[in-house]
Parts: C-alpha cells; structure tokens; sequence
C-alpha cells in the first residue's frame, strides 16, 4: 500500500500533529508500505499537493487536519469547495503556500534558554509494541515503488486517474472550535463530506461528529492516539536553575489561547503566600504573539516562573521529570499528546474539566480535575502535602497509558480502515 499523509505542520516541532505524523508514518514504514509525507509549505500549495501525488500516486491519503489541511484536501480531489474562501487560522501564526516556510519568532524567554538546544531533532525510535507485525509489500507495491526512492516515479495527472480515497483524522481543534466559527465551518464540513472515512480519539469526539453531522456516523472509527516516551537524562532543573527544594508544577502547551497558558498563573502565585516553594516550568513556542508577550509581562520580577520557548522532542522525558505535577489547563482538547507522556512519565496530573481529558483520565483515580481556582488550590494542596497521594496517582496514570498501548493497536488500526476504504473503492 502506497500512503500520503499530509501534516498542517513540520514534522520536526513539537506539536501533536507533527508527533503524530511522524509516529504514524514510522509505524506503516515498519509494517511494510511506502510512506511519502506533505509538510509545510508544499501541504499549502495546491500546486504542489498535485506534483508530489501524481508523482507518488498514493493508494490512500491520511489528513492529519481537517481545516488546517484544507487546501491539500481539496488539491486531492478536485471539489472546489474552497473557492474564494481563506484557509488561514488567525489563531495561528501565518503559514505561506508556496515557497516560503514557517518562521516561529524567538519567545519571551530565549535568553534564558542557556545551555537547552534550539534545535528540532526527528522523533526517536518508537517501541516495537506500538507496530504490528508487517506483512512484505505486495508485488504491484513493489513494482509501482521503484520509480524513485520512497516511492516517486514519473509525475502523472493525478484526478485524470481518479483521485484517491482521503480519510480524515479528526483533530481537536477541528472538533472542539472549527465546528462553532462561521468562518471556518463550512470548510471543514465540506472535507468531512467529501472523505471516504473519518477518525476520532476516543467516544466522546465520535458522540460530538455523530450529533454535528448524523450522515457521518457510518463512516466514522475510532482510533486512540498512540504515544512513546524517550530516555534521557537531563537536569532541566538545574539548566533553569529552579531553587533545589522547590515544588514544581509543569506544563507543555504552546503559547495560544485555547491552551491557556497563563490561567493557573495567579492562582499559584496566591498558592505561594502559604507554600512559598511552588515554582512553576513550563515548555511551549510562541504560537500567538499576544499571549507571549502576556507571559512575558506577568514573569517580570517573578522568579519562580521558569519557560522555555523549546524542548527538543528526545528529551521531553526529562522536563516531564523535572516536575513534580503536571497541569494542562486546556479549555478544548482532542488528546493531547503532551498529556499522555506525562501520564508515561509517572506523573500525578492536575487536568481541566473538559471532555478532551475525561477521556484519558478517571478522575481521582487517574487525575485530579478542577473547574475554577478554588478547584484547582484544593487539588494543589492535596498534591503538595500528600506525597502518597501523588505517587498513586502518577502510577495510577501509567499504568492507565500502558493498558490503553496494549490493547489499542493505533498503526493496525489505520491499516485496517485504510483496507476497508480500498475495498469499499474498487
């Protein structure tokens, strides 16, 4: 099998999409198919999208991003839906199609980013338990891969030998805020319209599509994410120089609204007046330059407020160490990527009370939740006064991340829906 996948980002930041497409396509490389990746800035560029397919000739496309990955979508088909339409986030920092590639200005806190690399090394190995066993590709496979290596032969006109199934993994953000914004829901209505198959994380994303379009359910699936967590050994404590004794709470998010970075901020500075230990580290880019500055602004004579803009994806194991509570204060998730490596990392988990982390979570049995600050002070205290309660809860949540690997078997599962859609096809 010959499988496109079209991320809304490059595969070497440290966002959920781009951990994702390199997860996945690892695991279908490894199961015996070829893989040929569109990334920022040609999955922009319509153009583009058409060269790199018509040469690859994919058998089936997997779209990371319902709304994000519009233009390439629509590239792939032909449908013209997008027609006088702007696919641009304004959430999201400019993208441009066609040559230019993502610019992430320096964040607030590059200075301070004193011996941490700036760089985007590739994604590790991932564990053999997350890949099925492969079979060898079929001879036709073989045959149609030896044009180029990767799989690239001569450039071909795509639509003109009909355009392939696209299936479409379902986002958060898509789920969660593409649906209510009037200037973004009849793109991503029309992309899930058009695919041949569509999945979700977990029940509650599939309740949600169900009830926002009855006519998808028969060809919606759910397949949780995967996650893996590297083995490194860095003092991000020491690198950040957090006071030894301090009570860190953490948090991986990049620096938009709809992660709200800053919402525990000035409960945990009103913590600090009877706990002055806590200390608070957090990772994640400058995605929106209003809430960077906000950080920026708010860090400014206080410190026991520790950022970096980056953290090379080999060695989040280590800054998910460094804490001692991970807290994610999201208000919409699919699930997150950065919750889950904490879950692998043992850590006790402080979550927003949203549908996103109810998914991954039981609470008290897996998390702590909060809903307001009197929420989130009283599970902070348990937290920093029970060291019981914090190892349960952090074994707790490992074991729940490892049971959920074992029994979900993300690359197979794709494969399968990837198989069922071939057939539905011919």
């Amino acid at each position: 099998m010959k499988i496109l996948l079209c991320c809304p980002y490059p595969l070497a930041e440290a966002r959920g999409n781009s951990v994702a497409a390199s997860r996945l396509a690892a695991g279908f490389r490894r199961a015996g198919h070829a893989v040929a990746v569109l990334a920022p800035p040609e999955v922009d560029d319509p153009a583009a999208v058409r060269s790199l397919a018509g040469r690859f000739r994919p058998d089936v496309v997997l779209v990371m991003h319902a709304w994000r990955c519009a233009r390439a979508f629509e590239a792939l088909g032909g449908e013209g839906f997008l027609a006088g339409r702007e696919t641009d986030d304004p959430c999201d920092r400019p993208r441009r199609a066609g040559g230019e590639a993502d610019r992430t200005p320096a964040g607030p806190f590059a200075a301070r980013e004193t011996g941490v690399s700036r760089g985007h090394p590739s994604r590790p190995g991932y564990p053999s338990e997350l890949v099925p066993v492969g079979r060898p590709p079929t001879r036709r496979e073989t045959d149609r891969a030896r044009g180029h290596p990767g799989g690239l032969g001569e450039p071909a006109d795509l639509l003109a030998a009909g355009a392939p199934p696209r299936v479409v993994s379902l986002r958060g953000t898509d789920l969660n805020e593409m649906f209510d914004r009037p200037d973004t829901a009849a793109v991503v209505r029309a992309v899930l319209d058009a695919s041949a198959a569509i999945a979700v994380f977990h029940a509650e994303a599939h309740q949600r599509l169900v009830r926002a379009g009855p006519g998808w359910a028969g060809k919606a699936r759910l397949i949780a994410n995967g996650v893996s967590l590297g083995c490194s050994e860095v003092d991000f404590r020491g690198r950040l120089g957090i006071p030894r004794g301090a009570f860190v709470f953490g948090a991986v998010a990049g620096l938009r609204e709809v992660k709200r970075p800053l919402l525990v901020l000035p409960w945990l500075e009103r913590l600090r007046g009877s706990e002055p230990r806590v200390a608070w580290m957090h990772a994640g880019g400058p995605q929106e330059p209003a809430m960077a500055e906000e950080l920026r602004a708010f860090a400014r004579g206080r410190p026991w407020v520790f950022h970096l803009d980056h953290v090379p994806p080999a060695e989040i194991d280590s800054f998910l160490r460094a804490a001692d509570v991970f807290v994610a204060a999201s208000r919409s998730e699919g699930m997150p990527h950065a919750v889950r490596e904490a879950m692998l990392a043992g850590l006790p988990l402080l979550l927003s009370d949203i549908d996103g982390h109810r998914a991954m979570a039981v609470p008290e049995r897996e998390a702590l939740f909060f809903t307001d600050e009197a929420g989130f002070l009283g599970q902070a205290r348990r937290l920093l006064t029970d060291a019981g309660e914090c190892r349960r809860l952090g074994s707790a949540a490992r074991a729940r991340v490892e049971a959920d690997l074992a029994r979900d078997d993300e690359i197979g599962s794709y494969l399968a829906l990837f198989s069922e859609v071939l057939g539905r096809a011919c």
